[in-house]
């Protein structure tokens, strides 16, 4: 048990933050490299793509599979969006008539607006959403890569299958292992779409320790980090120690 200097709680030894008043246990200037690297040095490949390693060119990565069914975070994100999407015509009904229906007619307006256009927008997402998760067998597969500059969530055009993914992982391992400057080809550098997180622009940080998922905000995109539990608060760390100008934010 670590016991904490400032209100005395005792921790659990893994802790990185007190479970009293939240002041950071550990020596953040110190990483430690998550248990699958030292497997990886050895030439064991067997958690490459399920956990957390450091490959020879300098680049963290693994492999996430999310179940879209029981884990409906990317719903969560969809519908928070269509929330916004849906303020734009409820303003604009309330500007446009209230000349007409006076202050409290306009915003009765703009909220009945704002009503029925989410209601539409609501269940045409979860319609799409179940669709979109029986296209891709209930599982949502993503590559993460991180470095010292930002990290980056790649997802496949054609969704494959994280067996597949995890043996591209281990071809690139392979290939890096002799020559630390080549680029690894197929499935991660195929057609692919991804979103960037230079940890330079992150204006926010959103830990949720439960879901083991970090949220990077910046100013033109939200990126979200899916973690395996036991490298989640190295990753967190990693990304606390490079994101200067953001805002940190725990659910």
């Amino acid at each position: 048990m670590v016991k904490c200097n400032k209100c005395q709680a005792e921790n659990l030894d893994s802790a990185l933050f007190c479970c009293g008043c939240g002041e950071r246990l550990t020596d953040v200037t110190k990483e430690v490299k998550p248990k699958a690297q030292a497997e990886f040095d050895k030439g064991n490949y067997d958690n490459i793509g399920d956990r957390v390693v450091l490959y020879p060119d300098g680049k963290y990565r693994w492999v996430y599979e999310l179940n879209m069914l029981k884990t409906p975070i990317l719903l969560f994100t969809i519908l928070k969006v269509m929330l916004i999407c849906a303020a734009a015509p409820a303003l604009v009904m309330l500007f446009s008539t209230i000349g007409s229906e006076g202050f409290f007619g306009a915003i009765l307006v703009g909220l009945q607006t704002f009503a029925i256009t989410y209601g539409i927008m609501f269940v045409l997402s979860i319609v799409a959403y179940l669709i979109l998760a029986a296209i891709y067998g209930g599982k949502y597969v993503v590559v993460f890569e991180m470095d010292d500059r930002g990290i980056e969530h790649i997802q496949q055009k054609k969704q494959f299958k994280k067996a597949e993914v995890i043996g591209e992982l281990l071809l690139i391992a392979g290939a890096l292992k002799n020559n630390p400057g080549a680029m690894g080809k197929g499935l991660l550098t195929a057609s692919h779409s991804s979103i960037y997180s230079p940890f330079e622009v992150v204006k926010k940080v959103i830990l949720i320790p439960d879901k083991c998922t970090i949220k990077l905000n910046s100013l033109f995109a939200k990126n979200q980090i899916y973690l395996p539990y036991e490298d989640y608060a190295f990753v967190m760390e990693y990304i606390l120690l490079r994101c200067h100008n953001a805002k940190v934010i725990e659910k």
